[in-house]
């Protein structure tokens, strides 16, 4: 048996032995020696036993050796390892406790600290955390403490373009829709607020992260409007209706009409007008601007430059099979209380409450209702969108003919895609063939004894420069096309937030489903060339092709 008087700490090696007699190795194993220690010195507790090397050692004794010096253990200080991520804007402090040994001094971290050559962004909370854990983590026991954080860049922000005032496209948000949101001649449109420098930042070795400066975005002027002498804020330049147009907002003039009924001539007007009435005519209303119309349309053929804003709705009739009353076609959008036997035709569609038996067709997208409405159904018709529908119901319990097609856009939008692909290979095969050029360019000494030369080398580099700009503006289109082709059918969905009857027909690519049961809320995609409908909250509903 061993005995405590067998034992030997060495203080200034740090390290435990044991002195044992030969006689005592038949009753001795490396375990009962670590017990007997554990048990009897618990003084000695603490410290890192070298279990794996007693056993070898104690077989090397032989019955001369009368009394033979064993290390059993070693005494360890905390240890610190300092690491630092790889974009150097954290630094962690990683420790492991002490096997009897002294805690992590402030010193010696603050040394290791400039040794790894940290010295931006340290907390000295942190650091103090780091000290105080060190004296009581279990022997063993390992803690990562981030005690240092680089401050990222901010980067700028881009110039922001304020809007003062209402555009026609509010008009359908008002309860009567009587009145328009005129400006007078001189009152301030819109306000720039110019761009930020951003504020650079550091990682934790002190090296500068700089800040991308905001861009600028100018102001431009349109009809009706101007600029101030410092080019911050449009002004109107007469009395109208404020518009978004292709090139920003600009103020039309303002054709006003009681009502339009039984007109026998057509109304055509530079500008935008507002009809205060209803419209009940087979007459063509043409306007370059917004048509506004503040009645219920039940017969008309209206085209609008701009926007088409009816904010009671469309009451058509369907004259036969393939003849409804009314057609609507907006350049802009149109935004309407509701229609029944319409033609609509726009940039986006949106529908206050319903739309009946209609043939519809948005080149972005079809929406019905919003957040609190409680309607907002498509029952019977075509609806045809080129990116997304939204409705609260579509269909009917008696299953009216229904169909439905959205992402109509895909197959324009990989052409455009292929177009913008063929003049990127075109610009690389010019840069190669003028680096080319380039390297097989004789120089002369002197420039200016061969002016033909220089003013042919300086063509060279204007072309290359041409190039290379038109490149990188390419480059990026592609790109953004190619996400957009590859996402296509993952973001753009037909959303139904209450009900979907049996019966609809939904088409979408080139794959087409008739919903085979009423389903609550779901989305509608088209995944692995499969129609996908999942209904929220539930499981996934896998639906078959037809």
């Amino acid at each position: 048996m061993l005995k405590e008087e067998q034992l030997h700490f060495d203080q200034q090696q740090g390290k435990l032995f044991a002195v044992i007699g030969a006689e005592q190795i038949p009753n001795l194993e490396a375990k009962k020696i670590l017990d007997y220690v554990i048990e009897h010195t618990p003084y000695y507790s603490n410290l890192s036993y070298l279990s794996k090397q007693i056993a070898p050692l104690l077989q090397t004794i032989t019955p001369l050796q009368q009394l033979v010096k064993i290390e059993i253990a070693l005494q360890l200080d905390c240890q610190l390892n300092i690491h630092v991520t790889a974009d150097s804007m954290a630094v962690e402090a990683q420790l492991i406790g002490a096997y009897g040994g002294k805690p992590i001094s402030l010193i010696g971290l603050l040394e290791q600290l400039k040794e790894a050559n940290i010295n931006q962004g340290l907390s000295r909370q942190k650091i103090l955390q780091v000290i105080n854990r060190s004296a009581e983590l279990a022997p063993g026991e390992t803690e990562a403490i981030i005690i240092a954080l680089g401050t990222p860049a901010q980067n700028g922000v881009d110039a922001q373009l304020e809007n003062l005032v209402f555009p026609s496209q509010h008009v359908l948000n008002k309860s009567q829709g009587s009145e328009l949101p005129l400006v007078s001649k001189g009152e301030k449109l819109l306000i720039k607020h110019p761009p930020s420098k951003g504020k650079q930042g550091f990682t934790v070795t002190g090296q500068l992260l700089p800040a991308i400066e905001g861009k600028d975005r100018h102001l431009q002027q349109s009809p009706g409007t101007t600029l101030n002498d410092t080019q911050d804020a449009l002004i109107a330049t007469r009395s109208g209706l404020p518009v978004h147009g292709d090139t920003g907002l600009r103020i039309d003039d303002i054709l006003e009409l009681e009502q339009v009924i039984n007109q026998s001539q057509n109304i055509e007007f530079d500008g935008s007008i507002f009809i205060k009435g209803d419209v009940r005519s087979a007459c063509t209303i043409k306007a370059s601007g917004d048509i506004i119309i503040a009645g219920i349309i039940e017969t008309a053929n209206i085209h609008a430059g701009g926007d088409i804003i009816a904010t009671k709705g469309i009451a058509g009739k369907q004259r036969s099979l393939e003849y409804l009353s009314c057609k609507l076609t907006a350049k802009g959008d149109i935004c309407i209380g509701y229609a029944q036997y319409a033609q609509l035709q726009a940039q986006n569609i949106r529908v206050e409450k319903q739309l009946l038996h209609c043939l519809t067709h948005a080149q972005n997208n079809i929406e019905l209702g919003h957040d609190d409405s409680i309607s907002g159904a498509i029952v019977g018709g075509q609806s045809s969108a080129g990116y997304q529908v939204l409705a609260q119901e579509i269909g009917s319990t008696s299953h009216t003919k229904t169909l439905i097609q959205w992402g109509k856009a895909y197959p324009k939008l990989v052409k455009k895609r292929l177009v913008t692909l063929t003049e990127l290979e075109n610009l690389q095969i010019n840069q190669k063939r003028i680096f080319a050029q380039i390297r097989a360019f004789e120089k002369p000494q002197d420039w200016d004894l061969y002016p033909e030369l220089k003013a042919q080398a300086q063509a060279i580099q204007s072309e290359l420069n041409d190039v290379e700009t038109r490149l990188e503006k390419v480059q990026k289109e592609f790109e953004e096309i190619d996400k957009q082709v590859k996402l296509f059918y993952k973001q753009n969905l037909l959303i139904v937030t209450q009900q979907i009857f049996a019966g609809v027909d939904l088409s979408i690519g080139k794959r087409s489903l008739k919903v085979p049961k009423n389903l609550s809320s779901c989305h509608v995609s088209l995944v692995n060339e499969n129609i996908r409908i999942v209904q929220q909250n539930l499981a996934e509903d896998s639906l078959s092709l037809i």
